[in-house]
């Protein structure tokens, strides 16, 4: 590309989605964008969203390009994971970003251009778009249930155990084969 130069014009980028989904729902119009790249920690951008959903942002867009997809699949994973379930939704949107590059030969001796033509080149990159809003009455009444479900399982081990009286009778089995049995109590020795 030693001979070539970008056009004046030289870029510009269309999108295409494969889902047609609003960018930001009306009730979550202050949602806060974090934008994953290849070379960003997973761990900074969990805690971002996490405190980002903690105030009155309420949802959170998770976007990325190219090779930092698979991050922010894991990003948005983790997030859910670390919040109660009945209280989060999700909708994903994706799709593909055009994006064209022109190059225009440069000019050889005092002006002359040489004969080359024109290059415009196409990159189509994918992205996603991950909304992860919250419910904040929902994830209250989901911690409440947790919690008095706790409660009582704590309750239920303070009882103690009541004692009934258990039947003796039934059949006797033989032991197994291979097995003495002990004199008196009934027990059986494995024999090696």
């Amino acid at each position: 590309m030693d001979h070539y130069r970008p056009a004046a014009a030289a870029t510009t980028a269309s999108s295409t989605s494969t889902t047609v989904i609003p960018s930001t729902p009306p009730e979550h119009a202050s949602a806060k964008v974090i934008s994953v790249t290849a070379n960003g920690r997973i761990r900074g951008y969990i805690a971002a969203a996490l405190s980002a959903l903690e105030s009155p942002h309420l949802a959170v867009h998770v976007y990325a390009r190219g090779a930092a997809i698979n991050k922010a699949v894991s990003v948005v994973e983790i997030i859910r994971r670390k919040l109660p379930a009945a209280g989060v939704t999700q909708m994903n949107a994706l799709g593909s970003v055009a994006e064209t590059d022109a190059w225009e030969p440069k000019d050889a001796d005092h002006g002359k251009p040489q004969p080359l033509d024109r290059i415009v080149v196409t990159k189509h990159t994918p992205y996603l778009t991950a909304t992860l809003a919250v419910d904040p009455e929902i994830i209250a009444a989901v911690q409440a249930a947790e919690s008095a479900a706790a409660a009582a399982v704590v309750a239920e081990a303070l009882v103690p155990p009541r004692l009934t009286k258990t039947g003796g009778g039934g059949k006797k089995r033989a032991p197994a084969s291979g097995s003495k049995t002990a004199q008196g109590n009934g027990t059986h020795i494995p024999t090696s």
